[in-house]
């Protein structure tokens, strides 16, 4: 039980330093709808979008191998360190060089230093986090997580409500969020120790690109199934409609930050664990328990949404609860995906990411240019949610060579079954107060489902907690 016990510490400590993070930015979104147009706000969202696809691929996706082989291989912290930061300098000095040509680029419209300048932070704060992940420095992490929250709300209320500037003090403010946090990890893990030019190697280089370079393609497809959808609403149905589609996004980010906060941890422990004769076990009990807490979490979302954007966002935003339920579904299949996935990163087996995350990536455009015509937004959330699944089939097929997951099929698909239902009541039914009870029943009904298929198995856990 010691492993359960490791990565439920670092996972609480993770829920510390990014719940309330992505707390925060989901209460953020109903300022962000009263102080944005659905313009802007579809604005900023299509250039954070273009952002996480920039990264891997301008920094070739280094952070990725900083964390693996910090956890364990052959080189020292100092030769990782160096040799990954060097790639990060390199990186910036590339972006600083293409702000000229972000000028030509119509959506940028005056905020191409901006941009330029949230790329490079993203980049240095990508790259501590990762290698404070990596040595083990959790706490430091969970710190810098809530540094970033703290200053994020902070300084979004000074540039959006106190200057008014918009997308550029959007932008601003996450920059300066995300540099603070980078000073706080540099002087607080006094990472100048880990840098020794000497250890700047060829070899160690190629080693490391080696594992995290077929990241960069998978990255892409990745991307592309999580963004396609927004660029093909920009075109067939405007940037106005992006906006309310962002928005509709942001919801089942309740699911997202309960996958992000878990996926950190487990990771860590998946590295740990990759060569346990028991491995296939460890890997069943936790995933199984992690499919349970996101159906929970399905479910609830379903049952607060309408209610959620009745009250809280402007009502040129409230038909954004439309695409949500779809895309609550796509974010637990992105999630089952993510958590097969580290069995690749586990094995050094990267490539095989790439090639699972295609099939997913190919549909997912295919789809989009099928159904956003027909069926405009609802199109998109659909064709998202195909491709998740397709994505996690293949995945799931592939990893089995690695270690094989028994899943609590009769569970799933009651759960599913009762999830399909408050999906169709919520469509059918119009009255707020009827639509609360009966998705509040339901979700009564799977939460008592949860508690009686997992009992043994929190009964356990709780005696063994209550002995560390």
């Amino acid at each position: 039980m010691e492993r359960y016990k490791k990565l439920s510490i670092n996972t609480l400590l993770f829920v510390l330093s990014n719940f309330g993070s992505k707390l925060v930015t989901l209460l953020l979104v109903p300022y962000y709808t009263y102080m944005l147009t659905t313009e802007q706000y579809g604005t900023i969202d299509l250039l954070t979008t273009t952002l996480s696809l920039v990264i891997p691929v301008i920094t070739l996706s280094i952070s990725d191998a900083v964390l693996r082989f910090a956890i364990k291989s052959e080189y020292d912290c100092e030769t990782v360190f160096t040799n990954g930061l060097m790639v990060c300098c390199l990186s910036s000095i590339i972006v600083l060089l293409s702000i000229p040509i972000l000028c030509y680029i119509s959506i940028f419209n005056g905020i191409e230093i901006d941009f330029a300048v949230l790329l490079i932070a993203q980049i240095f704060y990508q790259f501590f986090n990762q290698f404070c992940r990596g040595i083990g420095s959790v706490k430091v992490v969970a710190i810098s997580g809530f540094l970033t929250t703290l200053s994020m709300l902070t300084l979004n209320i000074i540039f959006l409500t106190g200057m008014e500037m918009g997308v550029q003090g959007y932008f601003r403010a996450l920059t300066l969020a995300y540099l603070i946090s980078i000073l706080f990890q540099i002087f607080t893990q006094k990472v100048w120790r880990y840098v020794r030019m000497g250890k700047i190697s060829k070899t160690v280089l190629k080693v490391m690109l080696g594992y995290c370079i077929p990241m960069i393609p998978n990255s892409i497809m990745w991307w592309i199934t999580d963004a396609s959808d927004k660029y093909m609403i920009a075109f067939f149905v405007g940037v106005s409609s992006n906006g309310i589609y962002a928005l509709a996004k942001k919801i089942p980010s309740i699911l997202s930050m309960l996958h992000s906060v878990f996926f950190q941890a487990w990771q860590l422990s998946a590295v740990e664990e990759s060569e346990a004769k028991d491995k296939s076990y460890y890997y069943t009990t936790v995933f199984n328990m992690f499919s349970c807490v996101m159906f929970l979490g399905i479910s609830f979302a379903i049952f607060i949404i309408k209610p959620f954007l009745k009250i809280f966002v402007d009502e040129a935003y409230f038909s954004a609860w439309k695409y949500v339920p779809f895309l609550l579904i796509a974010v637990t299949f992105s999630s089952f995906s993510g958590f097969l996935g580290t069995n690749y990163v586990a094995m050094k087996e990267t490539k095989g990411i790439f090639k699972t995350t295609v099939y997913g990536a190919i549909s997912n455009v295919l789809f989009n240019a099928l159904l956003i015509p027909i069926f405009g937004m609802n199109g998109a959330s659909v064709a998202t949610c195909i491709s998740y699944m397709i994505t996690f089939v293949v995945r799931n097929r592939d990893t089995r060579k690695f270690v094989k997951i028994n899943y609590k099929i009769k569970y799933n698909v009651v759960c599913a079954s009762l999830i399909i239902l408050q999906i169709i009541f919520l469509f059918i039914f119009k009255n707020i107060i009827f639509i609360i009870a009966i998705e509040a029943l339901l979700f009564a009904v799977i939460l008592a489902l949860s508690l009686y298929s997992y009992k043994d198995l929190m009964m356990k856990l709780y005696l063994k907690i209550r002995t560390w």
